[in-house]
């Protein structure tokens, strides 16, 4: 049996070759640094834009639950395999980033509770594609090693949430998430072109 620091590197020395897993685990990594301002300054918005009371306030926390509990329940009545997981990742990641712009400019509570339901909805694709790729392109015998770094990556998401809360308290929390939203687009296409193995059929 190997160490956990052997195992870990394990894991770093087969992402670091297979190009899909490491794409995947850049793709991870940073939409939850900036893409997930949406979760994150939710309570921002609804108490100094929407300006809305305990029941708007709740409204716009359950939002992204209900969008994601659509997607589960969708995929799992589907009953279909995810013949794509890539393909599907990526462009959920690109979709998350253009949602959060959009986010961004809201201001009321309805259309805050619209837009956080529909990327909801995005990022319930997005978290179980990327789950489903790592299991599926992974040996059986680094499977564990490999989710670990996913949730390594996941941990990213505090860290942008702290850089984007001193972002906001300096140029505003609509302009924050706007910027932080474009660079993380940015940077998505930048993996887009460079790996292209991604967007191909993983089964």
């Amino acid at each position: 049996r190997n160490s956990a620091v052997a195992n870990v590197k394990d894991g770093f020395r087969f992402a670091n070759k297979n190009r899909i897993v490491w794409a995947g685990l850049l793709v991870v990594g940073i939409t939850n640094f900036f893409g997930y301002a949406f979760e994150s300054m939710a309570p921002v918005f609804a108490r100094d834009i929407y300006h809305t009371g305990p029941f708007g306030f709740g409204l716009v926390l359950a939002a992204q639950g209900l969008g994601t509990f659509m997607t589960a329940a969708y995929i799992t009545f589907r009953r279909k395999r995810l013949s794509n997981p890539g393909s599907l990742l990526i462009i959920s990641a690109l979709l998350h980033m253009v949602g959060s712009i959009a986010f961004s400019f809201s201001q009321t509570t309805a259309l805050g509770v619209v837009s956080i339901t529909v990327l909801g909805l995005i990022s319930g694709i997005f978290a179980i594609t990327h789950t489903v790729l790592f299991l599926l392109v992974s040996p059986p015998d680094l499977r564990g090693r490999i989710l670990g770094l996913q949730s390594g990556f996941i941990g990213l998401y505090p860290l942008g949430t702290l850089l984007l809360g001193i972002t906001a308290d300096n140029i505003g929390i609509g302009e924050a998430v706007r910027l932080f939203s474009i660079i993380g687009l940015a940077l998505l296409a930048v993996i887009w072109f460079l790996y292209p193995e991604l967007r191909r059929s993983t089964r």
